[in-house]
């Protein structure tokens, strides 16, 4: 395309001097070679590689011959249709020829073709200079040769392949069956391809999964004849040879049943792509070049469960390398020479699985010394190993783990990038559900899946992978025609045990008597999300027992926003430098679970005056130091909010309760009106039995101040002397009800001591 440009800009340079002299010819001509160059453009057009299995869904009843003999284009590509056409494709220069029949389809854009990607492979794998990829910066040309109406393969009568190192985790007479059932129609092979069998069509008991052969030699009547492409049928005798090293087709979709409905889906989970293209660029150039300089070595970090291997094995399919993966609990052993002696077993079975990714996980392991054990000389061995392997094929080591500080600096220093997979937001938590609905064949209504998307912040894929198939199973066992809201909460309700242990579901109905506090904190955490006007926190402080913790739950469990409750006290420790580590790690939670709301519980204890204590080491200075770093650090789209609680205000570091920090101070005192006593009364009572209560009777009885805590105490204590007059009675049947009446309030009153 760039030749033409640049000829047609010289004829323009040209037309222009000729314009001088002749203005009306210059014009004709310059129109002339426009319509000329327009019509040489309109006749290029690229060719895609499309699985076979997506082939065989769009195009069933289009030939009876394998995909891979086809290629599919518009229908305005008249002159070729349905014949066979000799393609000549050519890369620099090298050449390879193929006969392949021409299918016209509406559903085929202009100026573009289909081809199956295991031939569009098998045309780069003859033109390619090495045993690397072909580079993307490498064009393939092709052009249309002789065309017939009617073409026939030569039948091979000897076909000897070589499968590759993956294939053998199936069993001979598995793999042998498979073959069997494969050239049950005929299919077509030529020297050198590459072809791979779908297990879930050709397998017994239909498998996932693909299996991968060579075509090491083709032969028709004992005579062999490279670059033919030859028909194998099931009177071709198949012979295999040893295991085959090599790339592979690359592979980024798998087909998907359900019930009679066939369909295609993404390898890669939907959310990951992010992650998924930082890697494909790292590993890329090591796949296409020879590199002497660098050692292919990588880290990727998360917590379990976030991706980390499937990602790695999306890439690796991409490219079309095999993907392993070793346990490095299996490389330590009680002596140093064992372990050496382990880690050159595995880099030496590197070399025979190349091109691969190898994966290496729980790679703190190799940081932790032990008896007899210098975790330096194992790094030092490991890092040896890989410097002097020598293979024919390129390869990539990826180390992962869960927190790369668990890592070793010397470890870390080997690799060349590091990645963190980090929580899916809410976008990528919505793809991420809707790729696991369609793999596993669950239905889920919009409003299903934007409460599971809500109500899953800080889940992993893994998570949601198993919230949805537990719900799904759930469904099944109620015998409900659709998922539902009820199967969905029953399962997290086990999950947030583990995930959100902190959060309990708490209604305003549950909180009575300050109805002006909770409009004022509302007001503060919505305005977090608003940048001209940006809180990060909010301190409640008033007496103990007055429901400041109890408001805070009520927040974060009807915001929907995540809640870590921390008291103060539980993050301080004897070591040095953990309690600020503990800090650390709680923002870090938040951040991970965002949109979450940190409560601090007793902030006087964990945020003193600074300078004023005697302790050793000046622990609780530096404690205050690092929470006002955190809270500094905080980003600005206002998805963690702070609200801390306080009985003493006055103890608390200053620096603190600056604009930006806790910028706003709430008072929740007692309840020292009638009317404030009648609502914590009433939400307190809401799920009691009563019979002959006058409520305001009960109030007047009560002194002027009292706590939500005091009141809370006398009902629980009328709810007890209920309970004990019907167990005296006589009454001790599960099915009999508590009913409580004025006479336990007026007792619990007398009884309950009430301070304050």
């Amino acid at each position: 395309m760039g030749d033409c440009e640049g000829l047609y800009g010289i004829f323009r340079f040209v037309v222009s001097v000729l314009c001088h002299y002749d203005k009306a010819k210059a014009a004709k001509a310059l129109a002339c070679l426009r319509s000329v160059f327009k019509s040489v453009l309109s006749r290029r057009f690229s060719v895609v590689g499309v699985p076979e299995a997506l082939l065989r869904l769009a195009f069933p009843d289009s030939t009876q011959l394998a995909q891979s003999e086809l290629l599919f284009v518009n229908e305005d590509f008249r002159d070729r249709h349905h014949k066979w056409s000799a393609v000549h494709f050519s890369s620099g220069r090298k050449s390879y020829v193929r006969m392949l029949k021409i299918i016209p389809s509406p559903l085929i854009p202009k100026n573009c073709s289909l081809i199956s990607n295991y031939t569009l492979f098998n045309v780069k794998n003859h033109l390619k200079p090495s045993c690397y990829l072909l580079s993307t910066h490498q064009f393939v040309e092709f052009s249309f040769k002789e065309t017939h109406d009617d073409y026939y393969h030569r039948e091979a009568t000897k076909l000897v392949i070589s499968f590759f190192n993956d294939s053998y985790q199936l069993s001979q007479s598995y793999i042998n069956e498979t073959l069997e059932n494969f050239v049950h129609m005929p299919k077509f092979a030529s020297k050198d391809d590459v072809i791979g069998i779908d297990l879930s069509v050709y397998g017994a008991y239909h498998k996932q999964g693909t299996i991968y052969f060579r075509v090491v030699r083709v032969e028709c009547d004992g005579v062999e004849v490279p670059g033919e492409v030859f028909a194998i049928t099931e009177s071709t005798s198949i012979y295999s040879e040893k295991t085959s090293q090599g790339f592979l087709p690359p592979v980024e979709w798998e087909l998907v049943e359900n019930e009679n409905l066939r369909s295609i889906s993404p390898i890669l989970p939907l959310g990951l792509e992010d992650f998924y293209n930082i890697i494909l660029r790292w590993f890329t150039p090591f796949f296409s070049y020879h590199i002497d300089d660098l050692t292919p070595f990588f880290i990727v970090s998360g917590k379990r469960g976030s991706g980390k291997s499937i990602t790695l094995e999306a890439v690796s399919k991409k490219l079309g390398v095999g993907f392993n993966k070793l346990d490095c609990s299996n490389l330590l052993a009680s002596t140093q020479t064992q372990i050496n002696a382990n880690i050159k077993t595995v880099m030496r079975n590197l070399t025979n699985f190349s091109p691969c990714v190898l994966e290496l996980y729980n790679t703190q392991l190799l940081s932790i010394d032990s008896d007899g054990i210098d975790s330096e000389q194992i790094l030092s061995s490991f890092s040896q190993n890989i410097k002097n392997l020598n293979s024919d094929y390129p390869f990539v080591v990826v180390m992962t783990c869960e927190d790369i500080n668990e890592l070793k600096p010397s470890l870390v220093s080997l690799c060349l990038e590091h990645l963190q997979i980090s929580s899916l937001n809410e976008s990528q938590r919505h793809l991420n559900i809707t790729w696991l609905a369609h793999r596993y064949r669950i239905t889920l209504s919009e409003e299903i899946h934007n409460y599971i998307t809500m109500q899953t912040s800080s889940f992993s894929n893994s998570d949601l992978q198993k919230l949805l198939c537990l719900s799904e199973k759930e469904r099944i066992k109620g015998g409900s025609e659709v998922m539902e809201t009820h199967h969905i909460k029953k399962i997290l309700e086990q999950m947030t045990v583990v995930k959100r242990g902190d959060m309990k579901d708490v209604e305003w109905q549950d909180i009575g008597g300050i109805e002006a506090i909770k409009k004022e904190v509302i007001s503060s955490l919505l305005s977090s999300q608003l940048t001209s006007v940006k809180r990060t926190g909010v301190l409640l402080h008033g007496p103990p027992g007055t429901g400041k913790t109890l408001l805070a739950r009520a927040v974060a469990s009807q915001c929907g926003r995540a809640f870590i409750s921390v008291k103060g006290p539980e993050l301080l420790n004897m070591y040095v430098g953990q309690s600020e580590a503990n800090i650390r790690q709680v923002f870090s939670k938040a951040k991970e679970a965002s949109p979450c709301i940190i409560f601090f519980d007793e902030l006087d204890s964990l945020a003193p005056n600074r300078g004023n204590k005697s302790d050793s080491g000046g622990v609780m200075d530096r404690v205050v130091s690092q929470l006002l770093t955190e809270m500094d650090e905080l980003d600005s789209t206002g998805n963690v909010f702070i609200l801390g609680a306080t009985n003493r205000p006055d103890l608390i570091d200053p620096a603190l309760l600056r604009p930006g920090r806790f910028d706003k101070m709430i008072y929740i005192g007692p309840c020292e009106d009638t009317e404030s006593k009648l609502k914590v009364m009433s939400a307190l009572i809401r799920n009691f039995n009563l019979e002959e209560i006058e409520l305001e009777n009960i109030v007047n009885k009560l002194p002027d101040k009292l706590t939500g805590a005091n009141l809370y105490a006398i009902c629980s204590s009328a709810w007890m002397n209920a309970a004990k007059e019907l167990i005296g009675n006589g009454n001790v049947s599960p099915e009999a009800k508590v009913v409580v009446r004025q006479k336990h309030f007026e007792k619990a009153i007398s009884e309950v001591n009430i301070s304050f």
